[in-house]
């Protein structure tokens, strides 16, 4: 909100330098630097814009596990209900599961708990098996936000 009252008071320079630097980040998600791209997918999430989702949903996929987790993260921060299908997708993730790389399986839990994704809770409780403990408690954690704001 107060981004769109400031950019209406500066006829529009704001949100033009906003869409510059966010398609800055995103042209950085496709940097051969696994830590340029971990934290365009961060500053992305902090921006919040949904422009950045189809972005985001690709860096889902990336060859580093750090720009996975900073993907799913950013996308819970984003709080994108469009994103649900390829969360969900990342939990359950198999070739990733038997290279033991849990975080992103647990960020994208903690996503689906952000987003508060009802579509997720079967995929949720499977998680709850999983093998990595982070993954098990941030599977928990979004299964018990999850319920708390469907009953509110």
């Amino acid at each position: 909100m107060m981004k769109q009252s400031k950019a209406s008071k500066d006829g529009g320079k704001f949100s033009s330098m906003f869409s510059v630097r966010m398609r800055w980040y995103i042209w950085r998600l496709k940097s051969k630097n696994w830590q340029v791209r971990q934290a365009a997918a961060e500053a992305l999430g902090k921006i919040g814009s949904k422009e950045a989702v189809p972005h985001l949903i690709e860096a889902l996929k990336d060859g580093d596990w750090r720009v996975r987790e900073a993907a799913a993260k950013a996308l819970g921060e984003i709080g994108s209900k469009e994103a649900v299908p390829h969360l969900i997708e990342a939990l359950k993730d198999r070739v990733w599961y038997e290279l033991r790389a849990g975080y992103e399986r647990g960020a994208a839990a903690e996503a689906l708990g952000i987003i508060g994704s009802k579509e997720a809770v079967p995929h949720l409780i499977e998680a709850l098996k999983d093998k990595e403990r982070y993954v098990r408690q941030a599977a928990a954690e979004a299964l018990r936000k999850i319920k708390q704001q469907s009953q509110n």
